[in-house]
């Protein structure tokens, strides 16, 4: 932050000490108001405040750069508000700073229009008294916007990035072109859809990254919040927040998004070429002085300016800060009288300008010297005026400088902030790797994930000292860990670790509670200090599983299913449908899976029919989509049969017989053949250059087969194929 705002004021009121010097200065009217029933001393806690808040709390300031508020808080934070950092130290050993609010202070600015004195409307009435029940404002003051006002705002304007605007064009794109991917045949646009949703749009995501959520956890970090702790012998870094548009004109709005270093100096606006264009604009525009105040004859000026000026800081240059009246001296110099009356020589313009050139730095605002009166007007001639305007001008920005404004610091100084019941803002969580945010079905749908544990973070005020509980925990078998490590009077990190899966919709209701020790409240036994329930509801989007590979193991007794959100939860059951061979079809239950992880399923397989079989998958009524769409299709599996065969016969001239068990004819899920014969004209001979055998009849016994004709007489072995792969050994053709 700019250097000008280093100037700082920590302005702090106790309660207590209003509530003493009231009643002392009740006292000189009725004494009988002063004294207390004595009931209420004895039954009263006494609290360990710090009076002297001055004496025991620093603050330090500085402004951030525009080109740092754009990388750390984002471009629309920057645009639109001077952001300073305060770090505020509490060197008090026994009591603790609650800060109530931060603003800044410019009624000693030029530009601020403040007039000192009540502030009197056009009927006579004084609009800064306000009733007893009421608290009315400082004209002269502005406030810091709280954190939550900042984050609203770096919301709205998250939408409207040119990043999220590309990116959501390009999700509407291929949903629009996936939605009619069934009218289309060619099966490299249905594959390329799939591609361009599943490959490109999360690629331009992970290219061009969305910073919003580090710039609002940095908001939600550091941002000024109303009723911060500031513990015994610590410190807080607090960042506020002051709209621009509040204190400053649209020109030097741009002069001070250009370049904040002219408000600290602004002479230096006079000798910068770089910024004379826009100098001069402001000077024509927003200053209204006119044409005479042209930007090198004031810089040309400035020399005798400051001999002049000097006069002011001549005596004692802290007295500027002091309460002062002026009164004529017969010496021709002035008598400041601050506030004791105490009289304040000064030296007289006459002495300053001992000096050679002082005629001409005179005449060039239209001044002259007088012995009596110090420094007057030449005259009242229309060009002397208009010379003593470019001092009146020169004077005008020697006052605009923000080394004039303070940051002030109000507050109170109360007891440990332990002793206070929590207050719970908001409930964030981290990041899950492999899943995402809590915004994912993953996050809460699948235990096995990070081996069921979610951190995340508490913000409010008070949490020091405070344990965290989840009032559901033991219905939902979730296990609640409170992390001291890197929390603070305003963050408390924690950790869930999660046993089952927990429904959508599901409401959490977390409490902070302080344990009090006995004595502390004056209970004999141990209370805890509740929060009051912070709500939280389980919500994320229910696409509806996909199933994107069936494999079946060499035993051909479970088939492991691999896709997307395999959770069940009591109101999303998650249930697995298996579709034989035969037609028949049989639903297996989440009880008899193996569910590995929300990707993978495992099924037992009960009744291994030879055969194609297709797997569905249901989480609630949403079926599982086949990712890629078919064709193939994803979710079918075979399983091939045991044949034997014992015995091979010569029926007639062109027909054979083959005998053996499980000769089953069954269908691979091509729809091919899975049972092949072939003759081969030794035992040990590749069947690869052998033709299939042409079946007329079958059964599971029994095969009849057409006879080749070099094989009606001779020897010939005959071998069984599953799925083209040859049996070991073969069986003699008689």
């Amino acid at each position: 932050m700019l250097r000008v705002f280093t100037a700082l004021t920590l302005m702090v009121c106790l309660c207590s000490s209003a509530i003493a010097g009231l009643g002392q200065k009740n006292s000189k009217n009725n004494t009988k108001s002063n004294a207390l029933p004595k009931n209420a001393i004895n039954n009263s806690t006494q609290l360990q405040t710090e009076m002297n808040v001055s004496a025991n709390v620093t603050a330090e300031a500085v402004l951030i750069p525009r080109t740092d508020v754009t990388r750390i808080f984002g471009k629309e934070i920057a645009n639109n508000y001077a952001v300073i950092q305060l770090i505020v130290g509490n060197k008090s050993s026994d009591a603790a700073l609650i800060v109530h609010g931060i603003f800044i202070d410019y009624t000693r600015w030029a530009l601020s229009g403040f007039k000192p004195g009540p502030s009197v409307s056009i009927d006579g009435v004084n609009r800064d008294k306000a009733d007893k029940f009421q608290a009315s404002t400082d004209s002269h003051q502005i406030a810091s916007e709280e954190y939550r006002v900042v984050r609203g705002q770096l919301l709205d304007a998250q939408t409207r990035s040119a990043r999220n605007w590309i990116v959501r064009a390009l999700t509407l794109a291929g949903s629009i072109a996936g939605a009619y991917a069934f009218s289309l045949r060619e099966q490299g646009f249905v594959r390329g859809i799939a591609s361009f949703n599943g490959t490109i749009v999360p690629g331009v995501q992970t290219l061009w990254p969305d910073g919003t959520v580090e710039q609002l956890n940095r908001v939600s970090d550091f941002g000024y919040k109303a009723n911060t702790v500031i513990p015994q012998k610590g410190s807080e870094v607090i960042v506020c927040f002051f709209p621009i548009d509040r204190f400053l004109s649209p020109g030097f709005r741009q002069l001070f998004l250009q370049s904040p270093a002219l408000f600290f100096s602004p002479f230096q606006m006079l000798f910068d070429n770089t910024m004379k264009p826009a100098v001069a604009a402001v000077l024509g525009k927003d200053f209204g002085f006119g044409k005479a105040n042209d930007v090198d004859t004031l810089a040309n000026l400035l020399p005798c300016y400051k001999a002049i000026s000097a006069l002011r800081f001549a005596a004692h240059p802290s007295d500027s800060v002091r309460q002062a009246s002026t009164q004529s001296d017969p010496n021709g110099g002035a008598v400041a009288t601050d506030s004791d009356s105490s009289p304040i020589q000064t030296r007289s313009s006459v002495d300053i300008l001992s000096h050679p050139t002082e005629e001409a730095c005179l005449e060039e605002f239209g001044l002259r010297k007088d012995d009596k009166l110090g420094i007057v007007l030449k005259d009242k001639e229309a060009a002397t005026i208009e010379k003593f305007k470019r001092f009146l001008v020169l004077d005008f920005i020697s006052e605009m400088s923000l080394n004039n404004v303070k940051v002030v610091v109000d507050g109170v100084m109360t007891v440990d902030a332990t002793s206070i019941a929590a207050k719970i803002d908001g409930v964030q969580f981290d990041r899950l790797d492999n899943c995402g945010d809590d915004h994912n079905l993953c996050f809460w749908g699948d235990p096995s994930i990070a081996d069921g544990v979610r951190t995340g973070s508490i913000n409010g005020a008070y949490l020091t000292g405070g344990e965290l509980r989840v009032a559901e925990a033991t219905a939902l078998g979730i296990k609640v860990d409170t992390i001291t490590e890197g929390s603070t009077d305003q963050l408390l990190h924690f950790s869930l670790k999660l046993n089952k899966a927990i429904p959508f919709g599901k409401s959490l209701h977390f409490i902070v509670g302080k344990t009090q020790s006995p004595g502390t409240t004056g209970s004999k036994t141990a209370k805890t200090l509740d929060s009051p329930q912070w709500e939280y509801v389980v919500g994320y989007p229910i696409a509806g599983p996909t199933v994107s590979k069936v494999e079946i193991d060499s035993a051909q007794s479970k088939v492991t299913i691999t896709g997307t959100e395999f959770v069940d939860t009591p109101d999303n059951p998650l249930v697995v449908t298996l579709h034989k061979p035969d037609g028949k079809q049989a639903d297996v239950s989440a009880s008899a899976l193996t569910i590995s992880s929300s990707s993978q399923l495992v099924v037992p397989i009960s009744d291994p029919q030879p055969g194609c079989w297709s797997v569905g998958v249901k989480v609630g009524k949403v079926l599982a989509r086949e990712d890629p769409p078919p064709p193939p299709h994803v979710n079918t599996f075979t399983i091939e049969p045991s044949p034997k065969i014992t015995s091979a016969r010569r029926e007639t001239e062109r027909r054979l017989t083959v005998t053996g068990d499980n000769l089953i004819d069954a269908k691979t899920c091509d729809n091919q053949p899975m049972l092949t014969f072939r003759l081969v004209k030794s035992k040990d001979a590749d069947p690869d250059n052998s033709p299939d055998l042409v079946p007329t009849s079958r059964s599971t016994a029994s095969w009849t087969l057409r006879l080749p004709a070099d094989f009606r007489q001779g020897t010939g072995f005959v071998k069984v194929l599953v799925n083209g792969k040859a049996l070991p050994g073969a069986v003699q053709l008689k």
